[in-house]
C-alpha cells in the first residue's frame, strides 16, 4: 500500500471507532443535538404547522422557526424517552416565548411535536 492509501485507511478505522462511541453505553445519543431528526418533507410540515396553529396561531407564524423549535424539542424527548418532565420542559422552553403556554397547552405542543416531527427518527 502506498502512504495515501494507508492514511486514508487509517483514518477510515479510526472515523469508525469515534462514530461508533457517540452513543452511550444503553445505546442512546449522548447528546440533544445527536438525537435531532431532520427536516420533514412538505407534507410532514404542513400538517405539523397546521396541527400548531389548531393550538395557537402565534406557534406557527415563523414555519421555519416552529420546525427548529420543534426539532430541538423531538431530540429532547428522544434522548430522555422516559423523562417526561424534562420533555414537557423542552417544550414549554422552546415554545414558551412566543405565547403564555398552560400546561394544557404545553401537553399539546409536546403531543403535536412528538407525532409529527419525532415519528420518523
Amino acid at each position: 500500500m502506498n502512504r495515501t492509501t494507508t492514511a486514508t485507511a487509517l483514518l477510515t478505522a479510526l472515523l469508525t471507532v469515534r462514530l461508533t462511541a457517540c452513543g452511550g453505553d444503553d445505546g442512546k445519543p449522548q447528546s440533544i443535538d445527536a438525537a435531532i431528526p431532520p427536516k420533514p418533507n412538505a407534507d410532514d410540515q404542513a400538517y405539523y404547522i397546521r396541527a400548531l396553529r389548531a393550538i395557537s396561531p402565534s406557534l406557527a407564524e415563523d414555519e421555519d422557526w416552529a420546525v427548529s423549535r420543534g426539532r430541538t424539542t423531538c431530540g429532547t424527548i428522544l434522548t430522555y424517552p422516559d423523562d417526561r418532565s424534562k420533555q414537557l420542559s423542552a417544550a414549554r422552553e422552546q415554545f414558551g416565548g412566543v405565547t403564555q403556554l398552560t400546561d394544557e397547552r404545553v401537553e399539546e405542543v409536546f403531543d403535536t411535536v412528538h407525532g409529527h416531527l419525532c415519528a420518523n427518527k
